[in-house]
């Protein structure tokens, strides 16, 4: 498939690249954690098939649409939030961040963040998002529902979630591997597009043990001889820089929704 094919259809992408069977997304963490992540960013195609071919076995690759949220004013941004609606072909999760001040160091690629998620219906988180460029104060009770992140996140983020405001202000959508490996944590490889049609590379290992995340990811690195750089910004902060015009964005968002079965 082309560079082209990927921008205007990477859901499809997704379906040609998932088995089936490993296209769920995995169980949502119940209440509030600190999340703690190394992010490593990959320079280029080359490098990243050389990390997925010494990487091992995949134990799953799953499609990813990311829809970010917030409102025409920047509100959950002011709040230090961010929200999230994920879908992949067979499940949907409503997730909230936010960034653990003082925790990175400048160079070390490591993220610290609160997250609260929550299961949501798939089917009507779909809908939502492909309706979702035009936000309503008459949203049905069971929309301003689908929002509610439950009562571990601060009123005033659940309050604006609730207020018919919210709408999807950008979009990734990413293609992961997830590598495992007896008694180390995870390694994650992402392939990631963006509204702009750009596309990165990077692998992430998710463990409150940061030198043994920071040894998994450099092993295989060392393994692949390739060189990772020390990832800066969020899927998220990448994803708002590399948006389109705020009607072709909403579009091609609820575009994609639409190609998931």
């Amino acid at each position: 498939m082309s560079d082209s094919d990927h921008r205007s259809d990477p859901l499809a992408l997704g379906r040609s690249a998932v088995p089936a069977c490993d296209r769920s997304a995995p169980p949502a963490h119940p209440g509030p954690l600190v999340e703690v992540e190394a992010k490593y960013s990959i320079q280029g195609e080359t490098a990243f098939r050389r990390i997925l071919a010494c990487a091992g076995t995949p134990t799953s690759v799953r499609a990813q649409l990311n829809c970010y949220l917030d409102g025409p004013r920047g509100d959950l941004h002011r709040m230090g939030w961010m929200a999230r609606i994920r879908l992949t072909d067979h499940e949907a999760v409503l997730t909230l961040k936010k960034a653990m001040p003082g925790t990175q160091r400048a160079g070390d690629g490591v993220f610290r963040a609160v997250e609260i998620e929550r299961p949501i219906p798939r089917t009507l988180a779909r809908a939502w998002v492909e309706k979702a460029g035009r936000p309503s104060g008459s949203r049905r009770r069971r929309e301003q529902d689908l929002l509610d992140p439950g009562p571990d996140a601060p009123r005033e983020v659940r309050e604006f979630l609730a207020s018919g405001e919210v709408t999807v202000v950008t979009w990734s959508f990413t293609l992961r591997w997830t590598f495992r490996a007896a008694g180390r944590p995870d390694l994650l490889a992402d392939e990631t597009w963006f509204p702009d049609g750009s596309r990165d590379y990077e692998i992430e290992v998710e463990s409150e043990d940061v030198e043994a995340a920071t040894a998994r990811a450099l092993d295989v690195a060392g393994a692949a001889g390739v060189v990772l750089t020390p990832q800066t910004l969020t899927k998220h902060a990448r994803a708002m820089r590399r948006r389109r015009a705020p009607a072709r964005r909403r579009g091609a968002a609820r575009h994609r929704a639409r190609r998931f079965p």
